[in-house]
Parts: structure tokens; C-alpha cells; sequence
């Protein structure tokens, strides 16, 4: 038997149409050589882009938006990545297999695409993103890669890059830079007036009308953001901010409507306030409250630890902005910052208001005290949003209070200032 597969395989060298059966596939036509022709194909496509491909990466369910990677396919087994969050690149290897269809797995580790989707201390799944893809489709002018994540399951695409990685990249950036923190002048979606705030690290856009409330997950492009899935209201479908040439505004619904973008005093980031809850001058009756149950919530922990009054607001050092809290935890961590990374946002015609949401923990102490943060963190958003006010006859502090609560949840914080590089 053995010899007869050997036979048939050199007469299929020697003529093309020879079949061992009738009902047998053709020699070009056997599963391994297809898959190998289509996996030869793919490599010399992903090579054939000078300037390489942009990946839109959409961790977990969406809640981190779309996060943008260049991949620069540098030979038949190695990739050069960096993204528009760590533009230093990094190298790994890549291959293609065939389980459920072609996969596209990059099997050594990578600094900037496996930071979405290493476990981190206290978070088994980071940002619950992807390493590991089956190839859909591509187009048929070969421009576009359409892929579906191993792990989250989700549809995204891979995109020819046609200037300089570096460069187009820049421009991203430049789109969130002049986005980031915004609120938009009311526009009419469906016969609605609807209201939008711009979360630019978090990369969420939030949309009130009528009495709606959503977040809608978006990513950064070079000529200012697209929704992951477009939102529809009425007959109207908005899809992209695109930026005007002075950045002062945006157009939506392919140029037919026109809004201003609008910022607050206090853009918290790129400034940071303190705030302390060290008695009823400094906190509101609910906001002390909260905070004698997050420390209370920490010393009956496995890990029994407390929190020191004072909390770190908004921006402060050059990456992203974020609450910390100052964490003593004996025989473990002692007299450290555990920080969390948020996002704020101004709210269109409030100049002393913002919106604030969660984004993702940082370091190590979120897993000695995740249960105690979580529980402040939450009632932190769902207080959001804040109005800052000035205090009369108090030139170094101000009142940050919440819109819906402004008797009882409330904090005195120092006026806040710009961050340090």
C-alpha cells in the first residue's frame, strides 16, 4: 500500500489531470496543497504592503474600543509591531495553520500586541484582546483583511498601510490629541437633538437624547474617529467624526451636518486635583461614608490593609489619567499608590462639569485590593458626573461635587493644575 501511494504521488508529478479515482480531487486540488497554496498566498500578500498593515485590535467586548497596530511582516516567519499607544516597535515570529479554517497566530511573545492579552496581577485576562486569528477574507483588491479573533470571537480587519507606518501614525495620534476630553455641539440624529462626549483614552463616545444613555465604542483614524458598529437612530446613521483642517470641529454623516468642539475649564486629562476625606470639611455625609466602608471593606480582607485619606484625580504623569489611592498594607505592601486608569470627558454648554468612566487597573495592588477599590471605584462613576466650584473665601481649593447628589457627595480638592512630564 505504502508503495502505491509513492507511485501515485510521482504520476501526479508527471501528469496534471491523473486521479488514482474519478471521484478523487485533482493533484492542485488535494486539501494540504490548497492550504498551502492559500497560506503561500497570504505571507506573500502580508509582505507585499512597503509600509505595512494596520490592525484594528478590539480587546474583550468592545469596552476599550479599537486600539490601532502597524505589523510589518519583515520575512516569511517574522513581524515588527508597534501601535499607536507604544510606538516602539517590537519583534516576534508569526505562522499559519489550519484548525477551523487558515489561522494566523503570532506564537512568540510581543511586547506590544500581547500587552492587550498578558495576564497581569489580579487581572488573569488584561485586556481579554487577541494574539491568535482566522483569516475570513480579503478583499478583492487585496486591501483589506477581514479576521476573527481566537479568543473574544470578534470581527475585525487588517488594512493597507499607504504612506509611512510611522507618519500615518502620527496622524492618529494627532486625531486623539484633538478629540480626547471634547464634547460636540448638539446634532440632530432621527429627528432627535443628541448630545455627544468624546472618552479618547478609553475610546468610548457618550450619547444622550430623549433620555437615552450609551457608550459606543469608536477608534482613532488620521482624519479623526470611526464607530466600531455604526449607531442608527431614526433614518440617520452616524458612523464617523471626521476632523475639519483647523481641528475646531467635526463633520458627521459624510459632511452633512457640522459641530464644534467644546472644552471644559477643568480638563482632567491634562490636569489632576487631590482630594482627602479627613472630616465633614472636606467630604459630604455620603462621600465620608463611602470611604470609612472602603476601608473598612480593606482591614477585614484576606490581605488587612487600609487606605490613607488623600486620592490623586485625573492626569498626572505623561501616559493616562487615573484615580490613586495612597495603600498601606503590612508585611505586603507598605505605604504604596495603587493606581487605576479612568477617563474624563466636558460636557457641552457646562464648562465646570466632566463625565468620568473606568478604563483598567494598573500594578500589583489592584490584587491586594480589588475589592475595597472596586467598591469605590463604582460609586466614583456612578456619582459621575462632577461639577468643580469655586469656594468662597478659599483660593487654594474648590468643591468637586456630584450633579445628582451636590449636598451629600461632595470633596474638597485642590484647584487643579496641569500635569508634570
Amino acid at each position: 500500500m505504502r508503495y502505491y501511494h509513492i507511485l501515485a504521488l510521482g504520476l501526479c508529478t508527471l501528469f496534471s489531470s491523473c486521479k488514482m479515482y474519478e471521484e478523487m480531487p485533482s493533484c492542485d486540488n488535494y486539501p494540504s496543497t490548497a492550504i498551502s497554496q492559500e497560506t503561500k498566498a497570504l505571507r506573500q500578500l502580508l509582505r507585499s504592503s512597503k509600509h505595512g498593515w494596520m490592525l484594528t485590535l478590539v480587546p474583550g467586548t468592545g469596552q476599550y474600543g479599537g486600539l490601532n497596530l502597524s505589523l510589518q511582516f519583515t520575512s516569511d516567519n517574522e513581524v515588527s509591531i508597534f501601535s499607536e499607544e507604544s510606538q516602539t516597535p517590537d519583534k516576534s515570529s508569526y505562522h499559519f495553520s489550519h484548525n477551523g479554517g487558515i489561522r494566523l497566530t503570532f506564537d512568540t511573545f510581543n511586547e506590544v500586541l500581547h500587552h492587550y492579552s498578558n495576564p497581569q496581577w489580579g487581572l488573569p485576562v488584561a485586556y481579554d484582546g487577541d494574539f491568535d486569528f482566522t483569516i475570513l477574507r480579503v478583499s478583492e483588491d487585496e486591501r483589506t483583511i477581514t479576521l476573527r479573533g481566537g479568543h473574544t470571537n470578534g470581527v475585525m480587519q487588517m488594512t493597507r498601510i499607504d504612506e509611512d507606518s510611522k507618519e500615518y501614525f502620527t496622524k492618529i495620534t494627532e486625531s486623539q490629541q484633538a478629540l480626547k476630553g471634547k464634547a460636540l455641539a448638539p446634532i440632530q440624529l432621527g429627528g432627535k437633538e443628541v448630545s455627544i462626549s468624546i472618552f479618547g483614552y478609553a475610546r468610548q463616545l457618550w450619547v444622550r437624547y430623549d433620555k437615552e444613555q450609551k457608550l459606543l465604542p469608536f477608534a482613532f483614524t488620521d482624519k479623526g474617529l470611526r464607530l466600531l458598529t455604526p449607531f442608527t437612530l431614526g433614518s440617520d446613521t452616524l458612523r464617523t467624526l471626521e476632523l475639519n483642517a483647523d481641528k475646531t470641529a467635526v463633520s458627521v454623516q459624510g459632511g452633512k451636518q457640522t459641530a464644534s468642539l467644546y472644552k471644559g475649564t477643568y480638563d482632567l486629562t491634562e490636569q489632576y486635583t487631590t482630594f482627602s476625606y479627613e472630616g465633614e470639611q472636606t467630604a459630604g455625609s455620603d462621600a465620608l461614608a463611602l470611604f470609612k466602608q472602603v476601608n473598612e471593606t480593606q482591614q477585614s480582607d484576606v490581605y488587612a490593609g487600609t487606605f490613607g485619606n488623600e486620592v490623586y484625580f485625573g492626569r498626572f504623569n505623561a501616559f493616562m489619567p487615573k484615580v490613586s489611592l495612597y495603600f498601606r498594607l503590612p508585611g505586603w505592601l507598605d505605604d504604596t499608590w495603587g493606581n487605576y486608569n479612568m477617563d474624563f470627558t466636558a460636557i457641552y454648554g457646562q464648562p465646570k462639569q466632566f463625565h468620568t468612566t473606568r478604563i483598567i487597573q494598573q500594578d500589583i495592588s489592584w490584587l491586594f485590593g480589588h475589592r475595597a477599590y472596586d467598591w469605590y471605584l463604582q460609586s466614583l462613576t456612578s456619582h459621575s458626573p462632577y461639577s468643580i466650584e469655586a469656594i468662597d473665601g478659599d483660593t487654594e481649593h474648590v468643591r468637586i461635587s456630584s450633579v445628582a447628589s451636590p449636598s451629600t457627595y461632595w470633596m474638597r480638592g485642590n484647584i487643579p493644575v496641569g500635569y508634570a512630564n
